[in-house]
């Protein structure tokens, strides 16, 4: 597993990596730390985003899925790899 943070504030964080780790405790980590910005990943079918607001899930795509079915899709897949953006919901 590759993850690497660079924190500067809390309004203003970097995450990427790749290979093995869990997408789940990604998630939960930017819900608990209240992160708002977007997660890029490189799925083993095709790319996805997610886009945060305060920790919560704003928005999903996953290929040619939107919503829930997106955020699924992207739960049950395979990780390629990833990066968080602080920004902008």
């Amino acid at each position: 597993m590759k993850i690497g943070l660079v924190y500067r504030t809390k309004a203003d964080i970097a995450i990427n990596g790749s290979a093995q780790f869990t997408l789940q405790r990604l998630l939960l980590d930017l819900e608990w730390e209240e992160q708002t910005g977007t997660l890029d990943l490189s799925l083993a079918a095709t790319k996805a985003r997610v886009t945060f607001g305060l920790g919560r899930v704003v928005s999903a795509r996953c290929g040619d899925r939107a919503g829930r079915e997106a955020l699924e899709r992207i739960l049950f897949s395979s990780v390629g790899s990833f990066r968080f953006s602080a920004g902008h919901a």
